[in-house]
């Protein structure tokens, strides 16, 4: 303490010295910390403030600095540059332990300096002693889980636990069968250990523990045998008088359609046949009288397809039940299939197997079932899947279309659909050429798809009637095809203005007899384009000026606006020395005028 005050009176001297001759003018620099003396319990948290050290000052304009230049625990407390005394280690504040810390505290200030002493008094609390137990577990589960499903928590009893709970599996009798959670759920780990014929019960040891406390139980896990013969696959069939045999669209393999049969059919009238092979003289029944026939199929049958074997399609009614067939990966599967109008079936056929559904359903006309919950994720091509299914119309928003690279003559024709397709990931498709065409009801929204990697867009809305909705932030940058892309499309009128079309290399007949069309083009780079034969032709309201349009490379404008009944832009300027082929460029009732058409070339 002597120090301290031979150090305050140094340090007044050197303040009293630096002043003026004046003494009004005199400043006085003070800096004074006081002693702390505080009370704090036992066992706080880390970083809790134990109080503030008071510090007088006066004249002083930089700032205040602490630290802690000796304390009785070390590493007990810490000072922030606030002057709170704050809780370092709390393993240090035990009253059994160190009833009391003390410790010194410097302030620094410019180059003034004084120290405090602490005292931290630590009051006993009453300390409960921690618990922890957990209790035995016992479950019943049908055999063949999923993997990952939670089978049961145990149940732990805890008090006055100052640690996490952590969870073990300590010893089970199938090694891997079952794992813990942080939450204490047990989980199937080894689908195949849930096997009632080899394991009809598993059993355990699970340990619980936090700090030092543990405590362990055992686990029981009692099977269910389950049926395990697979569901069938049940299919009708309306046999006629003048045609009484069915004959089953199975069919040999080959390298890219791998096919396999091995299935008991009860054909619904009393005959029950075992089927080993495609050429199977049992795939084929003879009824003795007509009528709708309920055929059910069980066992392995991979492969179903009526245009590899073009055999009693036009009897083939409905699936009541899908169950474990696989259809194959042919196409056309149910080509000519004339009186399928739908399926009564509630489950969905397996299609992990079936990469392509091209024609799946071609050409039946009467065709309308609920297909929303197929599983396509692993279909990669939906060529002409609903061409001329007249009256589909059913909800397909959720599929999962993010491996499809093919959707050209998708609906085709379908004259009724019109189901909202705005959130269909088509970021893999390449080739959407008439995806529309002609699916004269359709108008949904599409703005949002990613058609980056589309190559393909001919015919894509031809002679889509009702189709008006906005696409200008379609990434169409890797388009090469544009021919009649909206020929006919007569109620479109969008916003285009936006489109990279510098790949396009044809855009023949692109916007013929849209009837409504009427937008700016006029930043488009087109000086890729070979081909713009009939490009406006009959697009009655057109009348943009496109007179900047580099047409250096195309070789075909025959038709171009032929019947274009509004058009006159200037187009005198076009550079058309490539061009071979002109005939009625504004021929028809074109309002184009002479001196507006191109002077260049051997065309013109």
């Amino acid at each position: 303490m002597k120090s301290i005050f031979t150090l305050s009176i140094t340090a007044l001297v050197a303040l009293l010295f630096f002043s003026c001759d004046n003494d009004d003018d005199t400043i006085q620099y003070l800096l004074s910390l006081e002693n702390l003396s505080v009370n704090i319990d036992e066992n706080p948290q880390p970083n809790t403030m134990i109080s503030d050290f008071t510090v007088t000052q006066e004249n002083l304009t930089g700032d205040l600095r602490f630290e802690i230049i000796e304390q009785s625990v070390e590493g007990a407390v810490s000072i922030n540059n606030q002057g709170q005394l704050l809780v370092a280690d709390v393993m240090a504040f035990n009253f059994e332990v160190n009833p009391t810390i003390t410790g010194v505290v410097r302030v620094r200030s410019g180059g003034l300096t004084d120290t405090a002493t602490f005292a931290i008094t630590i009051n006993d609390v009453l300390e409960l002693n921690p618990s922890l137990s957990i209790e035995d577990f016992t479950a019943t589960l049908d055999e063949n889980p999923e993997a990952d499903i939670v089978i049961g928590s145990v149940i732990v009893t805890q008090a006055n636990l100052t640690d996490a709970v952590r969870f073990e599996i300590t010893s089970q009798t199938i090694t891997g069968a079952v794992k813990i959670n942080e939450r204490g759920e047990l989980l199937v780990a080894e689908v195949a250990a849930f096997d009632f014929e080899m394991n009809p019960t598993i059993t355990g040891e699970v340990s619980v523990t936090s700090g030092n406390v543990t405590d362990t139980a055992t686990f029981k896990i009692s099977l269910t045998d389950v049926d395990e013969t697979p569901p069938s696959f049940i299919t009708k069939w309306d046999v006629t008088v003048l045609n009484l045999t069915v004959h089953l669209p199975i069919y040999s393999s080959s390298p890219d359609d791998r096919t396999e049969y091995d299935f008991e059919v009860d054909w619904g009238d009393g005959t029950v046949q075992q089927v080993t092979s495609f050429d199977d003289p049992d795939a084929i029944h003879t009824y003795a009288a007509p009528g709708v026939k309920t055929v059910t199929i069980t066992g392995t049958l991979q492969g179903f397809n009526f245009f590899k074997t073009r055999t009693s399609s036009t009897l083939f009614v409905d699936v009541a039940q899908w169950g474990n067939v696989l259809l194959g990966n042919g196409t056309l599967h149910f080509i000519r299939c004339a009186n399928l109008r739908g399926f009564s079936a509630t489950d969905a056929p397996d299609l992990s197997t079936t990469p392509s559904c091209y024609g799946m359903f071609a050409g039946l006309i009467f065709f309308n079932s609920d297909l929303s919950n197929w599983d396509v994720s692993n279909v990669t091509n939906m060529n002409q899947m609903f061409t001329s299914t007249f009256r589909f119309d059913s909800d397909l928003s959720n599929w999962d279309v993010s491996n499809v690279k093919d959707m050209a003559f998708m609906f085709t024709a379908s004259g009724s659909f019109n189901q909202d397709l705005s959130n269909w990931d088509v970021s893999s498709v390449e080739n959407m050429r008439g995806m529309f065409m002609s699916a004269s009801s359709f108008n949904q929204d599409l703005s949002n798809w990613d058609v980056s990697n589309v190559k393909d867009m001919s015919n894509m809305f031809n002679q889509a009637l009702a189709f008006n909705h906005d696409l200008s932030n379609w990434d169409i940058s890797n388009v090469k095809d544009m021919s009649s892309m909206f020929d006919q499309a007569s109620m479109f009128n969008q916003n285009l203005s936006n489109w990279d079309v510098s790949g396009v290399g044809n855009m023949s007949s692109m916007f013929r007899l849209a009837t409504s069309f009427n937008q700016d083009l006029s930043g488009w780079d087109v000086s890729n384009v070979g081909g713009m034969r009939g490009m406006f032709l009959g697009a009655a309201i057109f009348n943009q000026d496109i007179s900047n349009w580099d047409v250096s490379n195309v070789r075909n404008m025959s038709l171009m606006f032929f019947d274009a009944s509004s058009f006159n832009q200037d187009l005198s300027g076009w550079v058309t020395r490539n061009v071979l082929t002109c005939g009625e460029f504004n021929g028809g009732t074109s309002a184009l005028v002479a001196e507006h058409v191109p002077t260049t070339g051997l065309c013109f």
